[in-house]
């Protein structure tokens, strides 16, 4: 029996979240559409239904939802399998090609590690009786795809203590190594960017100076208050006693 397959790949809110530049945004459909465009080739021109083509020339985009028709005794799962492969290696190959920049700069282990939990790839599929059942068939696995994606993989989590969060993406940690002084120019970061506790300590810092600031003029306003007043009244009936006295100067004040 015939099957329709469809498949999603991902993420798209995460690379747009993580984007700080246009080219940013830019670069992450980019990328996301050229590993579509490596799993949607695997799978076969002759199989595909949308996209119709993934040639350069006529398709310069692929969009992330994939839709084939397998001919009878071809297994969806084997070829779901294959599009997973070819997605995942075209990831690995811009993956590879930032670490062999930035591998002066780089902890190895940790980057392998986030490397290999950013693609999201998810598959459906459901049995295509005849020709006349396709919008059925198209429902379904449809529906079957949004169930899918309900199910989300909770994979533990990786986080190691004392290790400072990334200011890319704050969920991860930093991949890039403790200590160093250079390599912010190869990686087009700011100097205090390159190690996250130095930026930490600084934003620290600048939170301090701002609580200072906000408690100054209320600690004027404390000892503003003239030493007659009674202190055992509630702090805000004596701050507006005093107000009223800076404002009428000749009113008398009981």
């Amino acid at each position: 029996m015939k099957h329709l397959l469809v498949l999603s790949i991902g993420p798209v809110q995460e690379f747009i979240a993580a984007a700080r530049r246009t080219r940013d945004l830019w670069f992450g459909s980019e990328m996301l559409s050229e590993v579509s465009r490596a799993a949607a080739s695997s799978i076969g021109q002759d199989r595909l239904i949308f996209p119709s083509s993934t040639g350069s020339d006529s398709a310069p985009n692929v969009a992330n939802v994939i839709l084939a028709e397998l001919e009878d005794g071809e297994d969806p799962q084997a070829f779901a399998e294959l599009a997973r492969t070819a997605a995942v290696n075209r990831w690995l190959k811009y993956a590879g090609q930032a670490r062999d920049i930035a591998s002066s700069v780089v902890n190895q282990r940790r980057w392998n590690t986030q490397i290999a939990d950013v693609l999201e790839f998810y598959a459906a599929w459901a049995p295509l009786p005849n020709e006349e059942a396709y919008t059925e068939a198209r429902q379904q696995v449809m529906r079957l795809m949004a169930g899918r994606k309900a199910c989300r993989n909770f994979d533990p989590g990786a986080g190691e203590a004392g290790v400072p969060k990334s200011l890319q993406v704050g969920s991860a940690a930093a991949p890039i190594r403790r200590g160093l002084k250079q390599g912010h120019e190869l990686l087009g970061l700011a100097q205090g960017d390159l190690a996250g506790c130095r930026a930490l300590d600084h934003h620290r810092r600048k939170r301090h100076q701002v609580r200072r600031r906000l408690r100054r003029p209320q600690d004027q306003l404390h000892r503003a208050i003239p030493r007659s007043a009674n202190r055992e009244q509630p702090i805000h009936a004596q701050l507006e006693r005093h107000h009223v006295a800076l404002a009428h100067p000749n009113r008398r004040i009981a």
